[in-house]
């Protein structure tokens, strides 16, 4: 029954943060987070029918539902780093192409491991694929928060509620994951109702802090961060350079 309350408080909660991104037009301005929150309330919905309906299909859909979750919420990742470094257009160029490849990396990963299983476990898969994306995920968004702290990059209320939220929520599914690991699959129920918690606590935050469009304020002339960027990139075109100059004395002497 509790599980029951937090499934429906929580995809309720999510709809809620739907309907006022829509009133606000702040879905216009946060189109992957928006489409993670509509995937997320679809696929509680979808799960909660076959739980109730088909409870031997549960773990089929879960685990193909779990993968378009898993790529949705990168998404959300991509799009913290897109808006929080948008007055900083080399660093964003960088780390957009970062970000990137380690999603693409990672997929290409999960795929091999799926056509290269004996079994053909699309389940294992999955969970990989999950795993793996929450380390990444934690350690691009810890990465972001120090440079955020260290360079005093400014953020608004929307992108400061939207990062904190989901920066909650990765760590929380990484703890419920370590959790599950060491204790088993005699764990499984309450560390399922400790997730839903966790869940519906990250969607009070959001829907607190995207009430309104609050944009984020421009940086009051502060560019260290450009310039140290500028910096690394200059050293590592020299270093670049001196390694091909060196490559090609040893293939023409």
């Amino acid at each position: 029954m509790l599980t029951y309350s937090l499934w429906f408080c929580m995809l309720g909660v999510d709809a809620l943060v739907i309907v006022l991104g829509i009133r606000t037009r702040l879905s216009r301005q946060y189109i992957a987070f928006y489409l993670f929150l509509f995937s997320f309330l679809l696929v509680g919905l979808i799960r909660f029918y076959v739980y109730t309906a088909r409870p031997s299909d549960y773990l089929f859909v879960f685990w193909w539902t779990e993968f378009l979750l898993v790529c949705a919420g990168y998404g959300v990742t991509w799009e913290i780093f897109n808006k929080t470094l948008a007055n900083y257009r080399g660093v964003l160029r960088m780390a957009r192409r970062v970000v990137s490849a380690i999603f693409f990396l990672a997929l290409i990963q999960a795929f091999a491991n799926f056509w290269s299983s004996e079994t053909g476990s699309f389940f294992r898969s999955v969970i990989r694929l999950e795993r793996n994306m929450l380390v990444v995920q934690a350690t691009l968004l810890s990465l972001l928060a120090l440079l955020i702290l260290y360079y005093k990059i400014p953020l608004g209320k929307n992108l400061a509620g939207l990062l904190y939220g989901y920066g909650l929520r990765i760590s929380a599914y990484v703890l419920v994951l370590t959790a599950r690991f060491y204790l088993g699959p005699a764990s499984n129920s309450w560390l399922d109702m400790l997730r839903q918690s966790g869940d519906l606590g990250v969607m009070v935050i959001w829907a607190i802090a995207l009430r309104s469009y609050q944009p984020s304020p421009q940086p009051e002339g502060d560019t260290r961060l450009e310039q140290d960027y500028a910096a690394l990139a200059e050293q590592t075109g020299k270093a670049l350079a001196a390694a091909r100059a060196q490559i090609a004395r040893v293939f023409t002497s």
